[in-house]
């Protein structure tokens, strides 16, 4: 939901984006190639949750950070453009993700090379591998409500959230069977919200996580 809101002219005030000036653009993986698997949509309407409300000074916790946008079109369903799975229910959710589970995070954000090195570029849609974790800690650490989700990469900070990546999606796959090789259905399980925004140049800090708003019925409502 923060992304549809900017600053006024006069950088005081936050006010929403209006939906006719968006373009949502599907089935593309690279903004600077053109793969033949792009699909523009317009968008009709912005609907947020009704407890939303967006951050102000020194709150970095944002409730209900999500939005639902109706398009002008139904989607054209393609090898590159497929839907995902959503929670049935809040149980379901916490029975699927009760802490320390492995998730795959996607975004547009900026990449980090090395200690040193972060590239700002938002051409390449990148994944990462993460963790998520307890609500005790999320909620010790990131001063998190439940109803958000934590999540990092304990075994390389290198490999994380970065800034621009805000709304990529927090997903697990359900497994129907055990072993290496078992099927399962991928469910998209929350939306990246924020992250350690005392270190908004940089990506993995030590000790802190990023924050994923809950995709469930409560949150949407």
């Amino acid at each position: 939901a923060h992304c549809f809101y900017k600053m006024d002219h006069l950088g005081r005030t936050r006010v929403r984006v209006r939906p006719e000036l968006l373009r949502v653009r599907l089935g593309d993986t690279d903004f600077s190639l053109n793969e033949g698997t792009e699909k523009e949509y317009g968008v009709v309407s912005i609907s947020l949750p009704s407890g939303y409300r967006p951050a102000g000074p020194g709150n970095n916790n944002i409730p209900y950070d999500v939005a639902l946008l109706t398009l002008d079109r139904q989607p054209e369903m393609g090898p590159a453009i497929q839907t995902i799975c959503l929670p049935h229910d809040d149980e379901d959710w916490e029975l699927e993700l009760p802490g320390e589970e492995k998730v795959i995070v996607a975004g547009w954000g900026w990449e980090r090379r090395n200690q040193e090195v972060i590239i700002k570029s938002l051409d390449k849609l990148k994944a990462v591998n993460l963790q998520t974790k307890t609500h005790a800690e999320c909620t010790r650490v990131m001063s998190a409500t439940e109803n958000t989700v934590c999540a990092d990469n304990p075994e390389n900070l290198l490999k994380s959230t970065c800034p621009g990546d805000s709304g990529g999606p927090l997903m697990r796959r359900r497994q129907h069977e055990r072993g290496d090789n078992a099927k399962g259905t991928w469910f998209i399980a929350g939306i990246l919200s924020y992250g350690p925004t005392e270190y908004q140049e940089t990506c993995g800090v030590p000790g802190k996580f990023g924050v994923y708003t809950k995709l469930t019925g409560r949150n949407l409502a």
